[in-house]
């Protein structure tokens, strides 16, 4: 995937403290201010528990780019039906 990477796409973590140390380590990458109160991103959580990073090329070297899907391949759970 790595040569045709389409951005953004989006790395499985194991769990959610993988989650928060890839969102830490992007904050640090970019350089953000305050990388402790700042998030890079929000996560993804798919319909199995799994937590998604969203990678874009600023910080694809913190990830194995071949794990990465993109976005119409993460399932999704069922939204809940609009209230009136």
């Amino acid at each position: 995937m790595e040569e045709s990477q389409l951005y953004p796409c989006f790395y499985p973590c194991t769990n959610k403290s993988e989650f928060d140390i890839l969102d830490t380590q992007a904050c640090e990458l970019l350089d953000f201010p305050n990388a402790g109160a700042l998030d890079y991103c929000n996560p993804i959580i798919d319909n199995f528990g799994v937590y998604w990073f969203t990678v874009n090329p600023e910080v694809n070297s913190l990830v194995d780019l071949t794990k990465c899907v993109p976005y119409d391949e993460i399932v999704l759970p069922p939204s809940p039906p609009l209230q009136s």
